[in-house]
């Protein structure tokens, strides 16, 4: 997508010099720099999820067999956790 973004701004870059085009060129700009946004955030929200994920594997893996031996820290930053999901 990057690249076609690229060739894209730069083609559209071209038409800015003829003045009826200069609005809608911007308005196109614009919502290419937004899609790009969304998808940057996307990427970002998708690496956020794996780390978590495998924090959580972790903790499960190191807690195997013992979970009625956990500090009551652990269980308590669990619940938060858990809190933080969307109603």
């Amino acid at each position: 997508m990057t690249t076609t973004a690229t060739a894209l701004t730069k083609e559209l870059s071209n038409m800015s010099f003829f003045p009826p085009a200069t609005a809608a060129v911007s308005i196109v700009l614009l919502i290419l720099e937004t899609v790009q946004s969304v998808q940057n955030n996307k990427e970002l929200c998708f690496r956020l999820v794996r780390r978590c994920a495998r924090i959580l594997l972790h903790i499960n893996e190191q807690m195997e067999g013992r979970w009625d031996t956990v500090p009551p820290t652990l269980i308590t930053n669990l619940e938060k956790f858990q809190d933080l999901k969307a109603p």
